[in-house]
């Protein structure tokens, strides 16, 4: 079977009465159609909670945000309102921005935008999906929605006890709810995500700009096995160069 073909075709030939077949693989077909649908599934209108957020089979929460970040740090500034709003640790969160087929139209990126305008609807949607979250959670558990509180991933009853995961209430699911402009929000002082120093992702550990950071100095620590050189400038021309 892995004999070398010994025949060999002019093109002319080939073109005076051949056949010529070609076969290809597309291996990338399934992916394209996962994609596809993953799509199609989207929810794109600004006033639905689903546009905003979807909570997956996984216990994970993936947030789909209109703005983009530009410096201003809407990687985690956007996780930490929608994480605090709805019940959530930051780690669970999933940040999926500015891809026109599957995050909603929340107009230009531009000056305050980004938190005034995107952060605020998403936290809308939060508040919203909090809600409906307890709502469920009451009927499973056969308890008044006011004696139970969205908290870790689950809501779970004030007094404690056991509770019931995001995942389990709706995971992979629609929420089907329209977005409330003025939901219940929670109280500041209650806050344990919001304000807090988190690490930005778009900012490097060794970034020059960060406390104690190798780069901040410009230069790199020395090291005992490596050769270290410094410039010379001369103070002015002519003068005797100096460190």
């Amino acid at each position: 079977m892995n004999a070398p073909i010994k025949h060999r075709f002019s093109r002319r030939a080939l073109l005076k009465g051949g056949a010529l077949t070609v076969a290809f693989a597309l291996t990338g077909l399934r992916t394209a159609s996962a994609q596809g649908a993953a799509v199609a599934s989207r929810i794109l209108d600004n006033k639905q909670v689903d546009a905003f957020l979807a909570v997956n089979s996984d216990g994970t929460v993936t947030l789909y945000c209109g703005k983009v970040d530009l410096g201003q740090g809407l990687r985690i500034a956007i996780p930490q309102i929608a994480a605090e709003e709805l019940g959530i640790g930051i780690d669970k969160i999933k940040y999926v921005e500015g891809d026109t087929a599957l995050t909603p139209d929340q107009g230009r990126t531009s000056g305050s935008s980004g938190i005034q305008r995107g952060g605020v609807q998403i936290r809308q949607a939060a508040a919203t999906a909090r809600k409906a979250l307890i709502e469920l959670a009451a009927q499973r558990l056969n308890k008044p929605a006011g004696d139970l509180v969205a908290a870790d991933g689950e809501v779970r009853p004030r007094a404690g006890g056991a509770g019931i995961k995001f995942a389990e209430l709706v995971g992979g699911k629609h929420f089907d709810l329209k977005l409330d402009p003025k939901p219940l929000l929670k109280d500041p002082a209650s806050y344990t995500i919001v304000g807090k120093p988190l690490r930005r992702p778009d900012v490097p550990r060794a970034c020059p700009f960060r406390k104690n950071s190798p780069r901040r100095s410009g230069r790199r620590p020395a090291s005992p096995s490596r050769a270290s050189s410094a410039r010379e400038r001369r103070p002015r021309p002519g003068q005797t160069p100096r460190r």
